[in-house]
């Protein structure tokens, strides 16, 4: 399974429990991307990528490792429970979807498993594969609609953000400016902007014109004190 879709697969997890706060959802969310990063070693050449992806962090002591840093941000007995799963989920849509071996013990072990012992890789590549990838597509969609965000939200809320504003907005949204459709939100006021007069800040933040001018007053105020 590609890592985008292991990503959204721990993100779906992460969006359970609508009490998770964005440090909790991150933090599941990215247990399920944890495992690809040994994925980098097809920078050294395709012999190095078959010996190392699925067996360098595709294990057991990976994930421990992560639940031991997800400690330091969370107490939660839930949220570390959700952080494991995601980790599990990973290792087990790849199991399901993939019929590549895995080595769940390394490195105290080099035992095998692959779903491919039992269901012939043609089913798993032409079955199962879809199968989990339109499922993915249809959960992301309904959480899309039901809490106005995507997976993006593990590396960048404030992209995430701008990004559904400028996707959902201009369907029924016009500028509170003028009459063209809005494609943007101010994060400060909530007024629904055009291009023309919304206004960048630091970190993706948006903000209209009428916000503008109350920054720029309130520094000008600080400066002359």
């Amino acid at each position: 399974m590609q890592t985008l879709a292991h990503i959204q697969y721990g993100w779906l997890l992460a969006n359970i429990d609508k009490d998770l706060n964005l440090t909790e959802r991150r933090l599941i969310t990215l247990a399920a991307f944890v495992p690809d990063i040994d994925s980098i070693a097809q920078l050294f050449g395709t012999d190095a990528f078959y010996n190392y992806h699925h067996i360098v962090l595709h294990n057991f002591l990976t994930m421990f490792i992560y639940l031991v840093i997800a400690f330091i941000f969370t107490r939660r007995i839930k949220v570390l429970a959700l952080t494991a799963l995601s980790f599990l989920l990973h290792l087990g849509t790849d199991y399901v979807t993939s019929d590549w071996p895995l080595q769940l013990f390394y490195p105290f072990s080099k035992f095998e498993v692959t779903l491919e012992e039992f269901i012939p890789s043609e089913i798993i590549i032409s079955l199962l594969q879809p199968i989990f990838a339109y499922g993915i597509i249809i959960a992301t969609i309904i959480i899309l609609i039901k809490y106005r965000r995507t997976f993006i939200e593990a590396f960048s809320k404030n992209l995430d953000i701008l990004l559904i504003n400028f996707a959902l907005l201009p369907f029924k949204n016009r500028c509170a400016f003028d009459q063209n459709r809005a494609l943007y939100k101010c994060s400060e006021c909530g007024k629904t902007l055009c291009a023309k007069h919304r206004y960048f800040i630091k970190g993706l933040k948006v903000i209209c014109p009428d916000c503008k001018k109350i920054s720029v007053n309130s520094v000008n105020q600080t400066e002359n004190r």
